[in-house]
């Protein structure tokens, strides 16, 4: 009978043993499951709060970056402004004095001293332009040191007698001496013009 009374006692304390090893399983199977849970909501917090750091960063970037751009855009259009400005003052400059020297048509008298004064005048507002604007211009820009070449040429031209009857050959070597100086400046600004358009390809 003890035998019997012992296995009785070994089974049911094995019974016991199994049943606190199960209750035990589960309740470490339920903490288990609520770390893990909870380290998954967690771990889901972290990426949204990465994704909106990100998404916030992301447009900041891109209003930045569309400011840039449209900075950009402004200080291109206002250069092609200005040279394209400073281009049509040298046209009309050089336009009047040619004028003033030979005629281009019959209908077109040359020796006008209203045109000399409006190429003076339009000098001037060219110097004024200029300086004014002088940010916009290249530094090999030639136009800023042909002023006083330019200007010297307008004093020495507004000082010829158109009335004293020379050959047109004496005029036309007028005109070419005038070209020579306003050329150079012509051409630089046109340079920096199709320069600039280049930057935009």
């Amino acid at each position: 009978m003890e035998k019997e009374v012992f296995g009785a006692a070994a089974t049911i304390i094995a019974a016991l043993v199994t049943l606190f090893g199960a209750i035990y399983t589960h309740r470490k199977t339920a903490e288990n499951a609520k770390i893990s849970e909870s380290s998954s909501r967690e771990l889901v917090r972290i990426s949204r709060e990465s994704e909106e750091r990100h998404d916030k960063s992301l447009s900041m970037l891109n209003s930045r970056l569309e400011q840039a751009v449209h900075k950009a855009n402004s200080i291109y259009s206002k250069k092609l402004d200005v040279l394209s400005g400073a281009f049509n003052i040298l046209g009309e400059i050089r336009f009047l004095v040619e004028s003033y020297l030979t005629p281009y048509t019959e209908h077109s008298g040359s020796g006008c001293t209203e045109k000399m004064e409006e190429a003076c005048f339009k000098f001037e507002d060219l110097r004024k332009y200029h300086m004014a604007n002088s940010i916009f211009f290249d530094s090999d820009d030639v136009l800023g040191e042909s002023m006083g070449k330019i200007m010297g040429e307008l004093n020495r031209i507004n000082n010829l007698n158109t009335n004293n009857g020379k050959e047109p050959e004496y005029w036309v070597k007028q005109v070419r001496a005038f070209q020579t100086v306003i050329e150079p400046a012509v051409e630089s600004v046109k340079k920096q013009f199709q320069r600039t358009l280049e930057l935009s390809d």
